[in-house]
């Protein structure tokens, strides 16, 4: 665990899923209510009172956890969680800590960006050998 008290694990997933606070606001969203199948506009009027989100922005987010195999498209068009995630330790820390420790949340979803942003402009250094 590192000062903000999240395991290797759960860092791997907040870099590999969550890019914004927006995302983990959607995620945290679909995982209150697992067997529900959501649209984004649905999330997007979940939300409306606590985050401030588009339908893009929510769209997006979905389309990113699909990929990820965090949710699922449903032969509606729906979205729902994937059923291996229901009960995935992961899954749980991220709603603790959007519930808990938000600040926490939000300062080190922002450092997991900067640091991809770092490793990103690191590939493009001239090194002298």
């Amino acid at each position: 665990m590192d000062e903000t008290g999240f395991d290797a694990e759960f860092s791997a997933f907040v870099r590999d899923c969550i890019p914004s606070l927006q995302a983990a606001a959607v995620l945290v969203c679909i995982a209150r209510d697992a067997e529900h199948e959501w649209s984004a506009a649905e999330i997007v009027e979940r939300l409306r009172t606590s985050v401030s989100i588009t339908l893009a922005e929510a769209e997006r987010s979905m389309e990113i956890f699909e990929s990820r195999g965090v949710v699922e498209r449903q032969p509606s068009s729906r979205t729902r969680l994937t059923r291996s995630l229901l009960a995935d330790k992961r899954l749980s820390t991220l709603v603790q800590a959007y519930d808990h420790k938000p600040v926490t949340l939000i300062q080190f979803i922002h450092a997991m960006r900067e640091e991809k942003i770092r490793l990103f402009s690191d590939a493009f250094r001239i090194r002298k050998d």
